[in-house]
Formats: structure tokens, sequence, C-alpha cells
């Protein structure tokens, strides 16, 4: 037998490297890495702050105290008091009202005699007048001595309405006077009262004497015109007339002036 040999020798040498280095954030971590780079910020803040400021309290102050500094302090149980003081000021108030009812007195004399006074000064004021009124017609009568015999009846009608004007003048001046004096009276004293009486008096005794002395006056003057000629009688008789009336009628307002000054100074 013959033999075969057969060799055969192969030699292969393969050599495959892959290094991979990691040395990151993730080194040694295997499979895949998902790498996230978005932020997320949850911060919730659920704190709670609470401050309360309650002042409860109460401050009571009370006084109590009871202050005794009078007459009777300390003193306790019943007290019983004479006020002397309010019996002596009884007695001084007395007194006050009597010193009072004095001084009414005296005023009331003092306006008695004012009111009396004036009275008498009235009439004498009144005295003087008729005085001077007398006067006048003793110079109408010079006067009139140039008059006519003629003017005997004109100066006489002349006259008469003079006088019957003086008459009911002065009756008329009394008798309102003496109503205005009435209620005057009611409200004055006993004293005033008679002052104003006088002052009646006197008034209407100054109107008589004027009525007679023109009575008088006219029998001069109608005598006298007798023997005289006749040139302007009647004015002058007209004037007399006039005259006369005035007289009347000052004597009448002099009155009621006495009897309201005398009111004035009593109240």
């Amino acid at each position: 037998m013959g033999g075969k040999s057969s060799s055969s020798q192969s030699t292969s040498n393969l050599q495959t490297t892959n290094n991979i280095v990691n040395d990151g954030d993730y080194a040694g971590v295997g499979g895949n890495v998902t790498h996230d780079e978005s932020s997320n910020d949850n911060s919730v803040d659920n704190s709670q702050e609470w401050e309360i400021d309650i002042d409860n309290s109460q401050e009571w102050d009370i006084d109590n105290s009871v202050e005794n500094d009078g007459d009777f302090a300390g003193n306790s149980g019943n007290i019983n008091v004479l006020d002397g003081g309010a019996i002596k000021g009884a007695f001084d108030f007395a007194s006050d009202a009597l010193s009072f009812g004095e001084k009414a007195l005296d005023a009331n004399k003092d306006v008695s005699k004012a009111a009396i006074d004036a009275a008498n000064k009235a009439a004498a004021t009144a005295a003087k007048t008729a005085a001077d009124a007398i006067k006048e017609n003793g110079r109408v009568v010079d006067a009139s001595l140039d008059f006519a015999g003629d003017a005997v009846k004109q100066v006489g009608n002349t006259a008469n309405t003079a006088i019957n004007e003086v008459g009911d003048f002065g009756r008329s001046t009394i008798s309102d006077f003496s109503e205005f004096s009435l209620d005057a009276v009611t409200e004055l004293s006993d004293s005033l009262r008679n002052a104003t009486q006088t002052q009646l008096n006197n008034s209407a005794q100054t109107v008589a004497q004027i009525a007679q002395s023109a009575s008088e006056d006219k029998a001069i003057i109608s005598e006298l015109a007798k023997n005289t000629a006749l040139q302007g009688q009647d004015i002058v008789a007209e004037q007399a007339g006039q005259m006369i009336k005035y007289m009347a009628i000052a004597l009448g307002v002099i009155g009621i002036a006495v009897a309201i000054t005398a009111m004035a100074r009593s109240k």
C-alpha cells in the first residue's frame, strides 16, 4: 500500500479593537440614556402669617370718697339747727323795707310840694298875664279915642262876640282840664289831688277875671266911642277880642302842663 501524505498549515490573525471612552456624566451606565436639560421649578409657599392685636383691657377709676368740711363735719345722728343767719336776714329785709317805705313817703311829700309850687307859679303867671292884658287893653282904649261915635254898635257886637268866645272856650277848657285832671288825680296821692284842685280853682278865677275885665273894657270903649269919629274901630275891636281869646288858651295850656308835670314826677 503505498501511502500519501499531505500537510497544510494556515494561520489567520484578526484583531479588532473598539475602544469606547466614556468618562462623562453617565460613565459606566449601559443602555439608552436620555438626557433632558429642561428645568422645572415647582415652589409652592403655603405659609400664612397672622398678626392679631386685641386689647380687652378695662380701666375703672371710681372715687367714692365723701368730703365733709361744713359746719357739721364729723357729726352723725340728728342735728337740730337754729338758722340764726336766716333770722338775721329776715330782720335786715324788714328793716330795708321800712327804710324804703320812709323814702317813698319822703319822695311823695317832695312830689306834692313840687306840685303845689308848680300850681302857685302857674297862678302867679296867670295873674301876671291878666295884668298885662289889662295894661294892653288900656293902651287899646287910649288908641280908640280917635274912633267914631257910630262905632258903638260895631264895637258892642264885636266885644260881645269876644266875650262869648272867651266864655265858651273857658268853659270848654275848664271841662276838658277837669276831665283830664280827674283821670290824673285817681293815680296820685291825696296831696297831689289837692294841689291839682287848687290849680283848677286858680285857672277858673283867672278866666273869670279876664271875662270881667273884657266886660269893663267894653263899657269903657263904648263910652269913649260916643265922642269919637269912625276910623278903623272894627279892626281894633277884633284884635282886642283875639287877644283875650289867646290869653284864655294860654291859661288852659299852662294848667294842663302843670298836671302832666306833676304826674310825671309822681311816677
